[in-house]
């Protein structure tokens, strides 16, 4: 019965340490907002953590057009704020399109959704 117990217990402190490193990685990085700028997607990327953040991929999907830009890699030192770049090689028809951001490294990822006004 103790073996039951001990096993029980190691496995929910298990899920607890791993929902909280989960909360812990959504935390740490912020995207804010989003524009179109000379045939890129343009938004800011800031750190909110103690620790430096390096090789940090961030993509953009036109959920409208299915277009994806090419992956761009930054580096986040702490507490910092950046700016990341994302040619699209394709044709936007104007207007306002729903955008997603996605920004993330090895498992750990941040997606969040823009409008961008395409002119």
């Amino acid at each position: 019965m103790a073996a039951i117990i001990k096993k029980t217990f190691l496995a929910l402190f298990a899920c607890l340490i791993c929902l909280s490193c989960t909360a812990i990685a959504e935390d740490k990085i912020a995207v804010s907002q989003a524009f179109y700028q000379n045939g890129d997607i343009v938004t800011r990327i800031s750190n909110n953590d103690i620790s430096d953040i390096d090789n940090v991929r961030v993509r953009a999907i036109i959920l409208d057009f299915g277009i994806i830009s090419p992956a761009v890699t930054v580096d986040l030192d702490d507490d910092e704020r950046t700016t990341a770049r994302m040619h699209i090689f394709e044709d936007v028809p104007p207007g306002e399109h729903l955008v997603r951001i996605t920004v993330g490294k090895k498992g750990q990822r941040k997606v969040a959704y823009r409008y961008v006004l395409f002119e």
